[in-house]
Order: C-alpha cells, then sequence, then structure tokens
C-alpha cells in the first residue's frame, strides 16, 4: 500500500530542517495515521450518511463507503487506501491528493515539535502545578493536534456538520 506523503513528494511539502531528520520516516507514517484515523468512522455509525450522498454526484467520489465488507470507512470524498490509486488525470482526485499531502506536511512539522529527534516524546512540555496537598500534572504547550488542523481536508470532509459521531 503506497503512502499520501512519500519521501519524494515529502521534499515538496516540508521545510529542509525537517526534511534532514533521521526520523523522518517515523514522523511520516504517524502523521499519516493520525490524519486518516481523525476522519476515520464505524460504519455502523455511518450509514445513516451513505444514502444523503448518494443522491448527490458524489457517488464517483465515495465508493470506499459502499463496501457491504468494511467494518470502518474513511469519511473524505475521494479518499482511497492506496495512494498510487488515485487517478491523476482527474484535476478533483489531484485536488485532494495534493490537500491531503499538505495535511500530512502540516501534522509533520506539528509533531516534529513534539518530538525529539530519534523518536523520544519532548517532556519539556509537560506542566505541573501544586493544589493544595495535590500535585496535578498535564501537557502544556503540547496538543495532539495542532491549531487549523483539517484546514486542507475540510472541502473533502463527509462527517456530519451538525452532529459528532
Amino acid at each position: 500500500m503506497a503512502e499520501y506523503l512519500t519521501p519524494t513528494a515529502a521534499a515538496d511539502y516540508l521545510p529542509p530542517a525537517i526534511i534532514g531528520r533521521a526520523d523522518l520516516d517515523f514522523l511520516r507514517a504517524k502523521a499519516e495515521r493520525e490524519v486518516i484515523s481523525h476522519y476515520t468512522r464505524k460504519r455502523k455509525d455511518m450509514l445513516y450518511r451513505i444514502s444523503g450522498l448518494l443522491d448527490t454526484v458524489l457517488r464517483r467520489s465515495v465508493q470506499h463507503l459502499l463496501d457491504p465488507q468494511r467494518r470502518v470507512a474513511v469519511m473524505l470524498q475521494w479518499y482511497k487506501e492506496d495512494a498510487d490509486d488515485i487517478d491523476e488525470t482527474d484535476p478533483e482526485q489531484v485536488k485532494f491528493l495534493d490537500a491531503m499531502r499538505a495535511e500530512i506536511a502540516e501534522h509533520v512539522e506539528h509533531l516534529a515539535q513534539q518530538y525529539e529527534p530519534g523518536g523520544a516524546r519532548d517532556d519539556q512540555a509537560v506542566q505541573s502545578q501544586s493544589r493544595g496537598a495535590r500535585s496535578v500534572s498535564y501537557f502544556g504547550k503540547r496538543t495532539d493536534l495542532r491549531s487549523g488542523f483539517g484546514s486542507y481536508l475540510q472541502p473533502y470532509d463527509l462527517r456530519p456538520k451538525t452532529t459528532y459521531i
């Protein structure tokens, strides 16, 4: 299965400081998993949504949602499990591929700030406060998703806008 942000494509989307990191493969794989899992839903939770999509012109772009063998589905228009299956002659699919790569690259940059080279988590982001007899520790400056996460993929997001599933 081909990945979306390949080493070759990463050079076009990431700054040189990150391209030179020894743990870049780890960061790329982790970022891709996190982006895809953010849009993944259980099939039983999204069946009602499919019927509404099929009544639109989206039928060709949501084929991955129609497979009855799947237990989960990625709620992104034009999503393919294998990035090589994207038709690069179709301008809409090329735009999706570019958005997916840009989103993953932005998440790689966010993860690079959280991880020391080599894959170790940056512990400096952990902060502690004393509250009476207890001490509370939490992640201070670090968040799992960056501010603006999903902005590149927003036009392809098929999740319901009014409810959370």
